[in-house]
C-alpha cells in the first residue's frame, strides 16, 4: 500500500476585474511580493504538506513557472490549466492527480484559495489533524460570524433570523480524503450542481464536515479594500 499524502491544490485562475488591475489580482503586490507568492510560500514551508499543484488560467501558465523557479518552490510541481468557473478548476486538478495516478483515495485533499495569502501554517496542519484517524468526512477552516445575519425573500422581505451562535463565515483550506472529494465533485457535475465551496458539494453528497476555527485575518483579497486591509496585515 502506497502511502498517504497531503496534496494541496492552490486555486489561482481569477481575473482583477472587481480591482479595475490590469494583472489578474493573484499576481498583484502585497509587501513587496505577488499575493500568489505569499499563499503558495505558506504551503511550502508548512512540513505536512507532500505536493502542491496550482490551477491557473491558460495565459497564467509560463508566469507561474517562472514564479516557482525564481522563489525555489521545491512542492510546487504541477501547474495546470484551470477552467471557466472555480469549481470546473478544482475538478480539473483532481482529474488530473487520478489521471497521472499521483494521488490515492486515502490522500487528504487540501483545497485553498490562492489569494488567501494569510492562512497561517497552524490552521493548515490542524485541518489536516482534523482528518487524520477521525470520523469526519472533511474538515473546514472558519470563523465564527460577527454579524446579524438576515434571511430575505426575493424582494428583500425579512422571513428570519437565524441565531448566529450556529453561523460560521467558510473559508480555505478546505480538505478531504481523495476519494470524498472526487464523488462529490463528480456527483455534483452529474447533477449540473454549482457550489459556493467545495464543502457545499460534499454535503450534499452526504458527507460529515467538521469546522475548525482559524483567524480573521484569513481574508480572500478580491477589492482594493482587501489589497489595503493586506497591506496593514503585512506591516503588522
Amino acid at each position: 500500500m502506497s502511502k498517504t499524502k497531503n496534496i494541496a491544490i492552490i486555486v489561482a485562475g481569477g481575473k482583477g476585474k472587481r480591482m479595475n488591475a490590469d494583472i489578474s489580482k493573484q499576481f498583484l503586490p502585497i509587501g513587496g511580493k505577488a499575493i500568489i507568492v505569499h499563499t503558495i510560500e505558506k504551503f511550502e514551508k508548512c512540513e505536512f504538506i507532500d505536493l502542491i499543484v496550482v490551477v491557473s488560467e491558460k495565459d497564467g501558465i509560463n508566469y507561474f513557472k517562472k514564479i516557482i523557479d525564481e522563489n525555489n518552490f521545491k512542492k510546487t510541481e504541477f501547474v495546470i490549466e484551470g477552467g471557466k468557473e472555480r469549481q470546473y478548476s478544482v475538478f480539473n486538478a483532481l482529474l488530473f492527480l487520478r489521471d497521472n495516478k499521483i494521488s490515492n483515495e486515502n490522500d487528504i485533499i487540501l483545497i485553498h484559495d490562492g489569494v488567501r495569502p494569510f492562512v497561517k501554517y497552524e490552521e493548515i496542519k490542524n485541518v489536516i489533524k482534523c482528518l487524520e484517524n477521525s470520523q469526519y468526512d472533511g474538515c473546514v477552516l472558519g470563523v465564527k460570524t460577527k454579524d446579524t445575519i438576515k434571511e430575505c425573500d426575493s424582494n428583500g422581505v425579512v422571513k428570519n433570523t437565524p441565531d448566529r451562535k450556529s453561523l460560521w463565515n467558510a473559508a480555505t483550506p478546505q480538505a478531504f480524503r481523495y476519494s470524498v472529494i472526487m464523488k462529490a465533485y463528480e456527483k455534483a457535475f452529474r447533477d449540473d450542481f454549482i457550489g459556493t465551496d467545495d464543502s457545499s458539494l460534499a454535503e450534499r453528497n452526504k458527507a460529515v464536515i467538521k469546522m475548525i476555527e482559524g483567524s480573521y485575518e484569513n481574508i480572500k483579497i478580491t477589492t482594493k479594500d482587501d489589497l489595503m486591509a493586506a497591506e496593514s496585515f503585512i506591516k503588522q
